[in-house]
């Protein structure tokens, strides 16, 4: 087996290493994709926003299934497309994620910004890449905190009943 096979040679002075992919990014990818479906097709539409006519119906539809549909929480009217697009978004982060995963390159040549020179970096899911020459951060992957911070503000925005409404 040669050492270029698995995760790069850091030997090889010839710039970028082969693609090869990296399933953990492209697992995390898949779970961002999927929380943002779930979230447009099936969280977001049960909690829309009614109207007094609209949930004196539900309600009455829940009385006739013998349902006790009182306590059944919507979304504010104002706050309700802005989590569509904050879905939408966390879906493209996801996808991008994706295509990182699936284009992985352990090692590139980047400029250092601690050595000042360019140097054959090692990638890193989260800190970006790494300086050979001191094993110090190169670069930083603005991504994985922009995929972070986008699930934690759906999930809070969908967990705090402080944006919720009940139907009563």
């Amino acid at each position: 087996m040669s050492p270029a096979v698995g995760r790069g040679n850091p030997d090889d002075t010839t710039g970028t290493s082969s693609i090869e992919p990296h399933a953990v990014q492209i697992a995390f990818g898949l779970a961002f994709v999927a929380v943002s479906g779930w979230l447009i097709f099936s969280a977001l539409p049960a909690h829309k926003p009614m109207s007094l006519v609209g949930i004196g119906m539900y309600v009455a539809d829940g009385i006739r299934n013998l349902e006790d549909r009182t306590d059944h929480w919507m979304i504010r009217e104002e706050l309700y497309p802005w989590l569509f697009v904050l879905a939408g978004f966390i879906g493209i982060a996801g996808m991008v994620q994706v295509i990182r995963g699936a284009t992985f390159r352990q090692f590139r040549m980047t400029r250092c910004r601690l050595c000042r020179k360019t140097v054959r970096a090692e990638q890193t899911l989260a800190r970006g890449s790494r300086c050979p020459n001191g094993w110090h951060s190169t670069t930083s992957t603005p991504m994985t905190y922009v995929l972070i911070a986008l699930f934690c503000i759906a999930f809070s925005i969908l967990a705090t009943s402080y944006f919720l409404e009940t139907a009563t």
